[in-house]
């Protein structure tokens, strides 16, 4: 489940305060991702199976924080748990890496977009114990990067 809702209607808290709930969770449900958007990405999610998939974020509803939400990806024993979500542009990378170390680089516009309660595609292989592990964002490389003790001219 997914929710969105205005910046402001979270007040400006102490160090102390609890917080203010953002979404019912169910009591089996957790947290996955809390991401602040402007409107102009799309929202890239990936399941711990190594499926993903990107959706407008138009197709999320503003609601009032504190709902139940609406539903962001079906989550089956084919694809498995919502592991991250992350708001992408078509410039984004993104890298995802498994438990038993494998790790992919991918560009967010090979990801193909959905609708929201679509299953997603195979990003990464994964098999038998091997589940995704994490999935972040990372910055694209313009410049090459000078590394000590490693020569990176052409002989």
């Amino acid at each position: 489940m997914a929710i969105c809702f205005a910046e402001e209607e979270v007040r400006d808290m102490g160090r102390q305060a609890r917080g203010v709930r953002g979404i019912s969770l169910r009591p089996t449900d957790y947290v996955v991702s809390v991401v602040a958007v402007t409107g102009a990405e799309q929202m890239l999610t990936v399941t711990s199976l190594g499926y993903g998939k990107q959706t407008k974020l138009a197709q999320y509803r503003v609601q009032s924080r504190g709902g139940k939400g609406v539903i962001n990806i079906k989550t089956t024993d084919r694809n498995g748990k919502v592991v991250a979500v992350v708001p992408v542009s078509k410039e984004s990378q993104l890298m995802i890496i498994t438990s038993q170390g494998k790790l992919i680089r991918l560009e967010a516009e090979q990801i193909r977009a959905t609708g929201r309660s679509a299953q997603g595609v195979k990003l990464i292989g994964t098999s038998g114990e091997d589940l995704v592990a994490s999935a972040s964002l990372v910055e694209q490389q313009t410049e090459p990067v000078d590394l000590p003790g490693i020569s990176t001219e052409s002989s």
